[in-house]
């Protein structure tokens, strides 16, 4: 008897029929589609984060964004009138081609393309100026005073985005965990499901095994394998996914936090990267290897639940 729990000649097969084969194949894309989600929220509050711990609060940010049709003179009277300020220590004139070319070179985009399709220029002038920071009251009282100038649109500034973007960074993090709970519950359950469904085809050969007193850990051996093998498959997918969505929103998120007056962004290097892949992958091989277990040993009961009645 002993031999069967040594020899893997009587093991349960672990290279399924061509339709489970697709079926495991199936239940991968799906898990993998399933966690692209949080992971591509993930990424994309891990570039928000990062962008905000390189913001310098000593010193504030202004951007003043003019009228579109505003007269060249008044924009350089404006931007003389503002050099004058004894707490402005900074000023710079952003012409709109300036922007356009600074848009194009994030967005890959060939330089000319836009406008050579006839779309218009659609940035406004930018003053962008720099003050200590002197508190809320005092910057919001500059605030008022630089919207309160002639050809002024609207004002921003670095602590007016830090503020309003505290919440929403609270809120971000929250539907992430949540999301992040539930797509790991719900990999549980395919997990589950698809060893069952392998159990079930080979039903006979595991009653076999335990009526001549195979052990369950030889039993389920292979099917920690397949769980591996499928959630570690789903993860990669999925990162891939996550990354090509970063990669696109990586540019927007540098546009906004450029017109919210955030300043010197970078991301992530390669390392950071590569360690976010190690562990969501060694997750995803815990998960597959819960959830196989899980599964296997409640049916592997069953089974002999069946076989002692009979």
């Amino acid at each position: 008897m002993a031999r069967f729990s040594r020899s893997k000649k009587y093991a349960p097969k672990s290279k399924p029929s061509l339709n489970a084969g697709l079926i495991h194949l199936f239940g991968m894309a799906v898990i993998g589609l399933n966690l692209s989600i949080p992971l591509s929220l993930w990424f994309t509050y891990d570039l928000l984060v990062q962008s905000s711990l390189n913001t310098d609060l000593a010193t504030v940010h202004f951007q003043v964004f003019m009228e579109k049709n505003v007269l060249p003179d008044l924009l350089q009277d404006a931007e003389r009138e503002l050099s004058e300020w004894t707490e402005i220590t900074a000023v710079q004139l952003i012409a709109p081609e300036q922007a356009l070319t600074e848009f194009e070179h994030i967005a890959g985009i060939q330089p000319g393309n836009l406008t050579s399709l006839g779309a218009a220029n659609p940035f406004p002038p930018v003053l962008t100026l720099e003050t200590e920071n002197q508190g809320q009251e005092a910057l919001e009282l500059i605030a008022r005073r630089l919207q309160s100038q002639p050809g002024v649109a609207w004002v921003d500034y670095d602590a007016a985005w830090a503020q309003q973007s505290a919440s929403f960074m609270r809120a971000f993090a929250f539907i992430i965990a949540l999301l992040g709970a539930l797509m790991a519950f719900a990999t549980l359950l395919l997990v589950q499901h698809d060893i069952a469904l392998t159990i079930r085809q080979q039903e006979l050969t595991i009653s076999l095994l335990l009526t001549f007193g195979a052990s369950h850990r030889f039993i389920i051996r292979p099917l920690l394998r397949l769980g591996i093998r499928q959630t570690v498959g789903a993860a990669v997918l999925a990162l891939l996914i996550a990354m090509i969505m970063r990669s696109i929103i990586a540019p927007v998120i540098h546009i906004w936090l450029i017109d919210a007056s955030v300043s010197h962004l970078s991301f992530h290097d390669l390392s950071i990267i590569g360690a976010h892949w190690i562990l969501i992958i060694f997750l995803a091989a815990l998960a597959g290897t819960a959830g196989a277990e899980i599964s296997a040993m409640r049916h592997l009961r069953r089974l002999e639940q069946g076989l002692r009645t009979n």
